[in-house]
């Protein structure tokens, strides 16, 4: 469970830093790394199915705060915070698995 552990870990520092990203380059390369780590996350025969979904939800949250996914009309802000939410749901799901 340590490489999960990792990804999560990486994850809440990338979205920690999405507040930075000024440019699109610095935006795509935020939303590459998390895409890859959200996929991982959700397609990891260790992680349970409420977990994967919210694998999904930090990847299209933290993909319509960078400008890259629909927003539904929110803000980053707001998308930011979604985002983090659902990785904290996530976090905790991994942790009573263990």
């Amino acid at each position: 469970m340590s490489h999960i552990n990792a990804k999560i870990t990486a994850l809440r520092e990338l979205i920690d830093t999405i507040k930075f990203a000024e440019t699109v380059i610095d935006r795509s390369a935020l939303f590459s790394a998390m895409r890859l780590l959200c996929d991982d996350l959700h397609t990891d025969k260790d992680v349970n199915g409420y977990a994967q979904g919210k694998a999904f939800d930090v990847r299209w949250h933290a993909g319509a705060a960078l400008g890259f996914d629909e927003t539904n009309g929110h803000s980053s802000e707001q998308h930011l915070v979604w985002a983090m939410g659902a990785l904290n749901v996530l976090e905790s799901e991994i942790g009573q698995a263990l």
